[in-house]
């Protein structure tokens, strides 16, 4: 189980542009068991996920 911590690099208004195919992103990998829960910071500034990925390596390859 692994705890991705996403900062964004850009402004949120920026980041809001593409809430659509983050929520899509999300979906695919709830779907398929690996994701536990995920949301935003209370301060805007990136978001939590939570995953049942079985190793580093494939948690890297799901943010990638």
């Amino acid at each position: 189980m692994f705890i991705i911590d996403l900062h964004y690099l850009v402004p949120i208004a920026a980041v809001e542009k593409h809430i659509k195919a983050l929520r899509s992103f999300l979906e695919k990998y709830y779907e398929k068991k690996l994701f536990i829960s995920s949301g935003p910071k209370n301060s805007r500034t990136g978001s939590v996920i939570l995953t049942t990925a079985e190793s580093l390596e494939v948690a890297e390859n799901i943010i990638k």
